[in-house]
């Protein structure tokens, strides 16, 4: 009776040594999973925060965009931007067995004919 009192308390000591590296080996498992938690976390709050930044940076666009497109001076300066982006280009066309030298541009009012 005593030898399998003794079997009995070694194996239990064996189980407990055994289990012991178990929970330490848990314990780190979640200390890491912890951590990960945390950075995902962090980089959520850093979209979050330029998802605010690009959208308030719209909403000034917007309201430039209303300004330029609304008033007197936003027209002139509208003129100006596209005076300077429309290609222009001289064209000769002959028309009737005559060459005429036609400036050509983007913007279908401002075509002119050059003797």
């Amino acid at each position: 009776m005593l030898a399998k009192k003794n079997l009995d308390d070694e194996i239990h000591n064996v189980l407990k040594n055994s289990t012991e590296e178990a929970v330490k080996m848990k314990d780190d498992i979640w200390n890491e999973i912890e951590k990960k938690t945390i950075a995902l976390e962090k980089n959520k709050r850093k979209v979050k925060k330029w998802r605010k930044v690009s959208f308030f940076a719209s909403i000034a666009a917007s309201i430039g965009l209303i300004y330029v497109l609304a008033t007197p001076t936003g027209h002139a300066l509208m003129s100006n931007i596209k005076d300077l982006l429309v290609p222009e280009k001289t064209i000769t066309e002959q028309l009737e067995g005559t060459d005429e030298k036609v400036d050509y541009s983007l913007d279908i009012k401002e075509t002119k004919v050059i003797d």
